[in-house]
C-alpha cells in the first residue's frame, strides 16, 4: 500500500527490478533501493545515488531468512539451511570469488545484468552520477561471519523508527525482537554438517 505524507510526498512499493522503469516513465521522482538496482539507475541515466544505506544506518540488516516457528525450532532441515547459507555467504565474502560471483549473478536467469556493474557493488565502488563520480565504501556489503547473526537489538531499533513514523506501537518492540533468534542460529552452527 501507498503511504502519503502531506500533499507533496507519496510513498509507493515497487519491486526493485522495476524501479528504474518507474524513474524513466516519471511514475517515481525518487527511489530507495539497494544494489545493484541503484547502480542500474545511474548507468541507465535515469538516477543518481544520493546516499548509501551504510551512510544512513551502518550495519542495518537488509535481507532476512525467516522461517515459521515450527520449522525453525524443530525441523532438521532448518539448521542445515542456516549452515548452507553461512557457507555460501563465506564464499561470497571472499574477495577472490567476486569476479565469479558477479558473473553468476549477472546471468540471464538471475539478475540479467552486466557483471562489471555487479562487481563494483560487491567491491563497494559505486558510480553515483552520470559524470562518473566514484564513491568507495569498504563496508558497503557485509557478508559472512557476524553479518549473519540475528541481533534482537536491530529489531528493536527498526521498530523504534517505525514508532516514530507512526507505523508501529511500543508493544511491537519486544514482539519484533523475539523473532530474531540468535539461540537457533548458534544451535544450527553447532550441529554437525
Amino acid at each position: 500500500g501507498d503511504l502519503a505524507f502531506g500533499p507533496l510526498v507519496r510513498l509507493a512499493t515497487v519491486p526493485p527490478v522495476h524501479m528504474v522503469e518507474a524513474l524513466r516513465t516519471g511514475a517515481a521522482d525518487g527511489i530507495c533501493v539497494g544494489s545493484p538496482w541503484n547502480s542500474v539507475a545511474v548507468e541507465s541515466g535515469f538516477g543518481r545515488i544520493v546516499a548509501l544505506g551504510t551512510e544512513i544506518v551502518p550495519d542495518c540488516p537488509e535481507k532476512v531468512l525467516a522461517l515459521p516457528r515450527a520449522s525453525a525450532e524443530g525441523a532438521a532441515w532448518a539448521g542445515a539451511l542456516v549452515r548452507a547459507l553461512g557457507r555460501a555467504a563465506a564464499w561470497c565474502a571472499d574477495a577472490g570469488h567476486r569476479s565469479e560471483l558477479a558473473r553468476l549473478l549477472g546471468k540471464r536467469e538471475h539478475l540479467d545484468l552486466d557483471p562489471a556493474l555487479i562487481r563494483r557493488s560487491l567491491d563497494g565502488r559505486l558510480l553515483v552520477d552520470a559524470a562518473g563520480t566514484l564513491r568507495i565504501d569498504p563496508a558497503y556489503l557485509a557478508l559472512g561471519g557476524e553479518a549473519h547473526r540475528p541481533r534482537p537489538e536491530h529489531a528493536r531499533w527498526l521498530v523504534e523508527r517505525m514508532i516514530e513514523a507512526g507505523q508501529a506501537q511500543p508493544a511491537d518492540r519486544e514482539r519484533a525482537a523475539a523473532i530474531y533468534r540468535p539461540d537457533l542460529y548458534e544451535a544450527a552452527l553447532r550441529e554437525p554438517a
